[in-house]
């Protein structure tokens, strides 16, 4: 055998093993998704068990600021800019001087969203009355008051996405895709304990889903505890790693804002023509991120640790290659999806949905027209996810 055929079965070794590191943890990572997907699923048909219709629009609608808040400031800004930033490092051998801007990114981000929910606390019912105008009063109502009590979910939500984050770069898959899971079972005993069609009900579930954040929160710190413990905190903002980390955030967190406002017109849009057009929206909503959360996401969260090491050590070749399978893989498990949801949209949502006399045809109907027009987004979206993790 020459040097040449040797060295080359030598150096696809490393690679190949790699290749099955990567397909191991998106198997990992999918199979979370779908426990966290379906368990997030049985939340949605729970709720028209548990609720009649003016208490399931004001539970709904109680949740359209915190979510928007959270996906606007944590949701893709902590995961998007960390991850990468520490798998660089990890493969740099330069952890402690990546780690010293991570904490500083971490203890300004933790003081920013205190702020915002001491802030959002105080202004919940003017909030709900300029986003949902559409409602009654008495939805608006209820749905403000009740928002005061999953505010506080949001701060545990960023803490959890940073352990996330963190665990990720260590390319540490099985610790992550099972939390949201952990969340989604805590969330539905929340309903199913405490949910009621009165108002002490409707608040007490409220207090059930923030401390099911929090649960969620104290699991990923336990399962990235070993990791954590290079977290100083930290206000020096002259440090040039955390500058660099800023500045990875700004774009994403500039995308995420588009997308969110989008949603919130969208919803505010909906609520103007009565309570149902907005619930309909909102279960389409769920249904097309199905695929899409499932499929795009945990392709592309495996991907990007792998992504940012190639890049590191310059293997421009290796980078291109994970880029455009993570892509291929995503349109091949993404577009039988849409297009099934395209051709039989009213069905889907009768047997995914309609589990209780409160959700009726009309429900059925509306929520599928929503569905068909969403269609398009769960592979354009799906693009767009990988695409923006590639960016990073």
């Amino acid at each position: 055998m020459s040097s040449s055929e040797l060295k080359r079965r030598t150096d696809q070794k490393p690679a190949a093993k790699a290749a099955k590191s990567i397909t191991f943890s998106t198997i990992i990572m999918i199979i979370g998704l779908i426990l966290s997907k379906g368990s997030g699923f049985l939340r949605t048909v729970i709720l028209s068990h548990k609720f009649e219709e003016t208490y399931r629009e004001a539970f709904t609608a109680a949740f359209l600021i915190p979510d928007f808040v959270f996906a606007l400031l944590v949701g893709g800004s902590i995961q998007s800019a960390i991850t990468p930033t520490l798998s660089k490092a990890i493969e740099q051998k330069t952890q402690k001087k990546a780690w010293k801007g991570v904490s500083v990114f971490i203890t300004l981000m933790s003081l920013f969203v205190l702020t915002f929910v001491v802030v959002c606390e105080i202004l919940s019912n003017v909030l709900y009355r300029v986003f949902n105008q559409g409602n009654g009063e008495e939805v608006i109502r209820l749905a403000g008051n009740m928002a005061r009590t999953l505010y506080p979910q949001i701060f545990f939500m960023m803490l959890a996405a940073l352990c996330i984050g963190v665990l990720n770069a260590y390319k540490k898959f099985g610790s992550t895709a099972f939390g949201p899971v952990i969340y989604n079972i805590c969330v539905l005993l929340a309903i199913g304990l405490l949910g009621g069609s009165n108002e002490e009900a409707l608040y007490l579930t409220g207090v059930g889903v923030m401390a099911a954040a929090m649960i969620y929160f104290i699991f990923q710190l336990f399962m990235g505890r070993r990791e954590m413990v290079h977290f100083r905190p930290s206000l020096d903002t002259t440090n040039p790693e955390f500058r660099r980390l800023f500045k990875l955030a700004i774009p994403i967190l500039i995308s995420a804002s588009i997308v969110q406002v989008n949603i919130l017109i969208l919803n505010s849009f909906a609520s103007r023509f009565g309570d149902g057009p907005f619930y309909a929206l909102s279960n389409a909503s769920m249904l097309w991120q199905l695929p899409y959360g499932i499929f795009a996401v945990g392709i592309g969260n495996v991907m990007l640790p792998s992504l940012a090491s190639h890049y590191a050590n310059k293997d421009y070749k290796e980078s291109s290659k994970l880029l455009s399978t993570s892509i291929k893989n995503a349109l091949f498990l993404t577009i039988p999806c849409a297009g099934i949801f395209l051709i039989m949209p009213v069905d889907l949502v009768k047997t995914l949905l309609q589990w209780s006399p409160n959700f009726t045809d009309k429900n059925a109907n509306m929520a599928a027209l929503f569905l068909t027009g969403y269609c398009a987004s769960i592979v354009l979206q799906s693009v767009i996810f990988i695409m923006n993790q590639a960016f990073y």
